[in-house]
Protein backbone atom coordinates (compact mmCIF):
# COMPACT_ATOMS: atom_id res chain seq x y z
CA UNK A 1 0.00 0.00 0.00
CA UNK A 2 1.53 3.64 -0.98
CA UNK A 3 1.24 6.22 1.99
CA UNK A 4 0.20 9.42 -0.76
CA UNK A 5 2.26 12.88 0.35
CA UNK A 6 1.86 16.08 -0.70
CA UNK A 7 5.01 18.45 0.97
CA UNK A 8 4.58 22.57 1.16
CA UNK A 9 7.74 24.29 1.71
CA UNK A 10 8.93 27.48 0.40
CA UNK A 11 12.28 26.28 -0.30
CA UNK A 12 12.39 24.41 -3.47
CA UNK A 13 15.64 22.43 -2.22
CA UNK A 14 13.58 21.03 0.88
CA UNK A 15 10.77 19.68 -1.04
CA UNK A 16 13.14 18.20 -4.10
CA UNK A 17 15.28 16.10 -1.03
CA UNK A 18 12.29 14.85 0.81
CA UNK A 19 10.57 13.99 -2.70
CA UNK A 20 13.78 12.45 -3.43
CA UNK A 21 14.27 10.46 0.11
CA UNK A 22 10.60 9.80 0.46
CA UNK A 23 10.28 8.17 -3.19
CA UNK A 24 13.36 5.99 -2.93
CA UNK A 25 10.72 3.88 -0.11
CA UNK A 26 8.69 1.84 -2.20
CA UNK A 27 5.21 2.54 0.05
CA UNK A 28 5.45 6.12 -0.10
CA UNK A 29 4.52 8.09 -3.01
CA UNK A 30 5.02 11.93 -3.65
CA UNK A 31 1.07 13.40 -5.40
CA UNK A 32 2.74 16.60 -5.30
CA UNK A 33 5.07 19.52 -3.87
CA UNK A 34 3.98 23.02 -3.46
CA UNK A 35 6.13 26.55 -3.06
CA UNK A 36 3.37 28.29 -1.08
CA UNK A 37 0.29 27.61 1.04
CA UNK A 38 -1.64 29.56 -2.31
CA UNK A 39 -0.15 26.53 -4.15
CA UNK A 40 -0.99 23.95 -2.45
CA UNK A 41 -4.51 24.80 -1.60
CA UNK A 42 -4.83 24.64 -5.70
CA UNK A 43 -3.31 21.31 -6.15
CA UNK A 44 -4.87 19.55 -3.04
CA UNK A 45 -8.63 20.67 -5.21
CA UNK A 46 -7.58 18.42 -8.29
CA UNK A 47 -9.12 14.82 -8.26
CA UNK A 48 -5.95 13.43 -9.40
CA UNK A 49 -3.92 14.94 -6.49
CA UNK A 50 -5.62 12.67 -3.75
CA UNK A 51 -3.07 12.60 -0.55
CA UNK A 52 -3.07 10.80 2.54
CA UNK A 53 -0.41 12.72 4.73
CA UNK A 54 0.78 16.51 4.29
CA UNK A 55 3.92 17.81 5.19
CA UNK A 56 3.62 21.18 5.97
CA UNK A 57 6.06 24.20 6.50
CA UNK A 58 4.63 27.20 9.24
CA UNK A 59 6.56 29.87 7.55
CA UNK A 60 5.12 30.21 3.82
CA UNK A 61 4.56 33.83 1.86
CA UNK A 62 0.96 33.96 1.58
CA UNK A 63 -0.91 32.03 3.37
CA UNK A 64 1.09 30.19 6.02
CA UNK A 65 1.16 26.92 7.17
CA UNK A 66 -1.63 27.77 10.38
CA UNK A 67 -4.21 28.79 7.67
CA UNK A 68 -3.66 26.02 5.27
CA UNK A 69 -3.95 23.69 8.16
CA UNK A 70 -7.26 24.86 8.76
CA UNK A 71 -8.80 24.88 5.73
CA UNK A 72 -7.61 21.34 5.00
CA UNK A 73 -9.17 20.35 8.09
CA UNK A 74 -12.39 21.89 7.36
CA UNK A 75 -12.61 20.28 3.58
CA UNK A 76 -10.77 17.23 3.84
CA UNK A 77 -11.18 15.84 7.39
CA UNK A 78 -9.15 12.65 6.17
CA UNK A 79 -5.99 14.21 5.59
CA UNK A 80 -3.29 14.07 8.07
CA UNK A 81 -1.30 16.64 8.64
CA UNK A 82 2.14 17.33 9.60
CA UNK A 83 3.98 20.46 10.06
CA UNK A 84 7.94 20.10 9.21
CA UNK A 85 9.30 23.20 10.42
CA UNK A 86 12.37 24.71 12.47
CA UNK A 87 10.72 26.21 15.08
CA UNK A 88 12.08 24.75 18.45
CA UNK A 89 10.11 27.00 20.97
CA UNK A 90 6.83 26.63 22.93
CA UNK A 91 4.44 29.36 21.11
CA UNK A 92 4.51 27.88 17.36
CA UNK A 93 4.34 24.17 19.45
CA UNK A 94 1.80 25.07 21.81
CA UNK A 95 -0.49 26.79 18.60
CA UNK A 96 0.02 23.94 16.32
CA UNK A 97 -1.22 21.63 19.58
CA UNK A 98 -4.18 24.06 19.21
CA UNK A 99 -4.66 23.73 15.91
CA UNK A 100 -4.85 19.83 16.62
CA UNK A 101 -2.39 19.42 14.30
CA UNK A 102 -1.50 15.38 14.03
CA UNK A 103 2.28 15.86 13.59
CA UNK A 104 5.22 18.02 14.59
CA UNK A 105 8.55 17.65 13.40
CA UNK A 106 11.91 19.84 13.20
CA UNK A 107 13.63 19.75 9.84
CA UNK A 108 17.00 19.29 11.85
CA UNK A 109 15.67 16.16 12.66
CA UNK A 110 16.57 12.75 10.79
CA UNK A 111 15.61 11.04 7.43
CA UNK A 112 14.50 8.16 9.58
CA UNK A 113 12.43 10.36 12.03
CA UNK A 114 10.50 11.61 8.87
CA UNK A 115 9.67 7.91 7.79
CA UNK A 116 8.57 7.00 11.01
CA UNK A 117 6.27 10.35 11.57
CA UNK A 118 4.59 9.59 8.64
CA UNK A 119 3.60 6.09 9.24
CA UNK A 120 2.66 6.84 12.65
CA UNK A 121 0.30 9.58 11.68
CA UNK A 122 -0.87 7.79 8.66
CA UNK A 123 -1.82 5.27 11.06
CA UNK A 124 -3.79 7.46 13.29
CA UNK A 125 -1.59 8.66 15.91
CA UNK A 126 0.12 11.53 16.83
CA UNK A 127 4.42 12.32 16.15
CA UNK A 128 5.95 14.71 18.23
Amino acid sequence: MNIRVGIVDDHNIICDGIRTLIEYHSDYKVVFQACSGNDCLTLIDKPENLIDILLLDIDMPGKNGYDVLQLVQERYYNIKIIFLTSYNDYEHFSRAMNFHVDGYLLKNGSFIELLSAIREVHNGLSFI
